[in-house]
């Protein structure tokens, strides 16, 4: 029996509830130091970080491109202390691009519109295009004073493969990244995980996102043991689909070749 891609994301969820919170601080302080790209209004369903953000456990910078977005997430976190926020993309070059959603749906935000309308497959919606300023990871983490980070997080819809491989992790070295990775090709995940290996991660694809670790002498077996459960599911998940399209194939076949009565 195969594994289906919402098992998948069920084990990743379950792997991350258990691993999140235990994430300890490379700074000696009592609170994990965070990015995220992409943070939207950051209390949106699925958004693996918040519930640490809102209890007060950890502390960092919220990048966030669209503008009255960003306006929303200030005034929603503006209670918590300790929050850093950026108005920007993550982009290779400083700039401003064109970033696409649907009206009301900016959580779908995209700087590529194909990502955006796959979400909405058989529909012809119309995108709101919005100009945003753009500026390198790097500059945005040096403007804002940040000196270490512990858990990097991108959620951009497409672009994240990019901003890891325009990153040079010698000069920003958090100890975990969590790249959303459902909307990249397969070789952009590879080359995004060729590229994290480089610098010493253990990168883990799991179902919707994957997870990439630089572990410790203590930790590393357990990161490898997790690795390979996740391939193995993984590998399962694609040989069932694998299954279903030929039994699609096989059926399309038997009625094409049926003479009709």
């Amino acid at each position: 029996m195969g594994v289906n891609i919402q098992e998948l994301n069920n084990a990743e969820n379950i792997f991350l509830n258990y691993l999140l919170p235990r994430i300890g601080t490379s700074s000696g302080t009592e609170h994990v130091h965070f990015v995220q790209v992409g943070a939207n209004v950051s209390n949106v369903d699925g958004d693996p970080i918040f519930p640490y953000i809102n209890a007060n456990l950890w502390k960092g910078l919220l990048i966030e491109p669209i503008p009255h977005v960003f306006q929303e997430l200030k005034t929603q976190l503006s209670h918590i202390e300790g929050l850093r926020f950026a108005n920007c993309a993550i982009s290779p070059e400083p700039g401003e691009k064109t970033i696409y959603f649907p009206e009301g749906r900016t959580v779908l935000a995209s700087f590529d519109p194909a990502v955006v309308r796959s979400h909405y497959p058989g529909q012809n919606i119309a995108l709101v295009e919005e100009t945003v300023p753009c500026d390198t990871l790097e500059n945005v983490i040096a403007a804002n004073g940040i000196s270490h980070i512990d858990v990097l997080v991108t959620d951009t819809e497409g672009h994240d493969a990019q901003i890891l491989l325009n990153t040079d992790f010698t000069a920003i070295t958090p100890g975990a990244i969590l790249f959303e990775a459902k909307h990249l090709s397969a070789e952009d995940r590879q080359a995004a995980a060729e590229h994290l290996q480089k610098f010493g991660y253990i990168v883990i694809e799991m179902g919707a996102n994957t997870f990439a670790v630089r572990p410790t002498e203590a930790t590393q077996d357990f990161y490898l043991l997790v690795k390979a459960l996740f391939t193995e599911f993984r590998n399962m998940e694609a040989r069932s689909m694998q299954t279903i399209l030929s039994l699609q194939q096989f059926t399309n076949a038997v009625i094409q070749s049926t003479p009709r009565s």
